[in-house]
């Protein structure tokens, strides 16, 4: 694999969530089955490559502005840009698991049928139903200023390489609408994104010498990934974009309020 491959990996990888730079259908052209074999390996390293950009902006807000200034960053220009960045695909995904719960659905309906097709913005039936979203991006928001405040922005590093191991294992089940693995697996090689992720831990744990912490954050991650992946098997065995992103929105939530019951003290 040359140096050129890797970064076309990467770039496929990291589009799994985010929409910047703007997918490039000859990316993946250029690439050999063998190298897109390693598309989902590379997945946790996308999210770890989102992590430690956010962790490092808010470290140098935080020296030339002080920490409660970049908590205040971290709460409200951090949601709001991973939302655009990722073409709001969580927020959209969430509008439209609410609708089809408002049409009389039960949640294992939904998972079962998916939401491709569904997750374009639209009104909501109840208007009590709209105030959800909006409590959980101030929810989001909370989160990533206690974060920021409790442990200097480490958290989002463990966040999003979580966030990207689910998304790495969610790759695993067949695509809904083609019906296929949307990239080829190596026999040998079905759980090497786990090893990927939990390298990305290790060192980070090290490296801040905080290995509990790490290794925590670790089987908490691979925990919410391995559980969507069974729950989605449950329910038929394919999955959709949207429901990704409405899994790894969940993930994000519940690994940021996991760092802050971890540092609370």
């Amino acid at each position: 694999m040359t140096e050129s491959s890797f970064f076309h990996i990467f770039r496929v990888a990291w589009q799994r969530f985010f929409r910047f730079p703007a997918p490039d259908g000859r990316t993946q052209k250029r690439l050999s089955t063998e190298d897109l074999s390693l598309v989902v390996p590379v997945t946790p390293l996308a999210g770890a490559a989102a992590g430690l950009l956010i962790w490092i902006v808010l470290v140098l807000a935080g020296r030339i502005a002080g920490h409660t200034a970049a908590a205040l960053l971290a709460a409200a220009v951090i949601p709001p840009v991973l939302e655009y960045a990722s073409g709001e695909r969580g927020i959209r995904a969430l509008f439209a698991f609410l609708r089809m719960r408002e049409q009389g659905y039960s949640p294992m309906e939904i998972l079962a049928s998916g939401l491709d097709g569904e997750d374009e913005p639209g009104p909501l039936i109840l208007p009590e139903k709209v105030l959800l979203p909006a409590v959980l991006l101030l929810f989001r928001s909370c989160l990533y200023a206690v974060i920021c405040l409790r442990s200097g922005g480490l958290w989002f590093l463990f966040t999003w390489t979580g966030v990207f191991l689910l998304f790495a294992e969610l790759s695993l089940l067949p695509d809904r609408s083609t019906g296929r693995i949307p990239f080829p697996i190596r026999e040998n090689g079905r759980n090497l994104h786990i090893f990927c992720a939990a390298g990305v831990f290790l060192i980070a744990g090290l490296a801040v010498r905080d290995l509990l912490g790490a290794g925590i954050g670790f089987f908490a991650a691979w925990g919410l990934a391995h559980g969507a992946a069974v729950l989605q098997r449950r329910t038929g065995g394919r999955t959709d974009r949207a429901l990704t992103a409405l899994y790894g929105l969940g993930a994000e939530i519940l690994l940021l309020f996991l760092g802050i019951l971890l540092y609370a003290g």
